[in-house]
């Protein structure tokens, strides 16, 4: 019987999780993988996802960026990719949409983006679920304009939008409905399509 693996302790971790530090210090770390997260000055680091969270991912993001493509509406990118809100916060959300009216600001430097998404989906495991609401917050802030919350374990879509810097669910949809979006004018979903049955 093989010796059990010891695990590196948090101060040994190639990443200092849990430390405070702001956008700058962030921006020095060594580049990933893994990928760690600035959440509210707090370095974290999400575990790896799930299986279902990244066939969702895939599927979702896949419509999504064949829509915007068709309709010249902006660009999709999925994580790992930064954001950065602000010297607190620099998050990797799934799924990314900027409309080509918000990238010359938001892509201004043509390698990282800082400001606000149009649209951004977070898809929950069971591993990550306690940073999204810190996350929400941020979102709501600095205005993405539309939140997709996924929850793959449910086969739930909630759709939010953000009036005024407040997130007012739009839609919530489960089981054979469809998910539509107002930041994409036109487009829809069925959830079918992005759960196994």
């Amino acid at each position: 019987m093989g010796a059990t693996p010891v695990l590196p302790q948090p101060d040994q971790y190639p990443f200092p999780v849990g430390q405070r530090m702001t956008a700058a210090e962030f921006a020095l770390l060594p580049a990933g993988p893994p990928y760690p997260e600035l959440i509210n000055s707090l370095l974290k680091m999400p575990p790896s996802p799930e299986f279902s969270h990244q066939e969702i991912s895939m599927e979702l993001s896949s419509e999504i960026h064949l829509y915007s493509k068709k309709n010249e509406l902006g660009i999709v990118v999925t994580a790992p990719m930064d954001v950065h809100f602000d010297e607190n916060n620099v998050f990797q959300p799934d799924i990314i949409f900027i409309s080509k009216e918000r990238l010359p600001k938001l892509l201004s430097d043509g390698k990282k983006i800082k400001g606000a998404p149009d649209l951004v989906a977070e898809i929950l495991s069971s591993n990550k679920k306690s940073a999204l609401e810190e996350k929400m917050s941020i979102y709501e802030r600095y205005d993405v304009r539309e939140y997709w919350v996924v929850d793959p374990k449910k086969k739930f879509v909630e759709i939010f939008e953000n009036i005024d810097k407040e997130f007012i669910s739009l839609q919530k949809c489960k089981g054979a409905s469809t998910a539509h979006s107002k930041v994409l004018p036109g487009f829809s979903i069925e959830l079918n399509k992005i759960f196994r049955a």
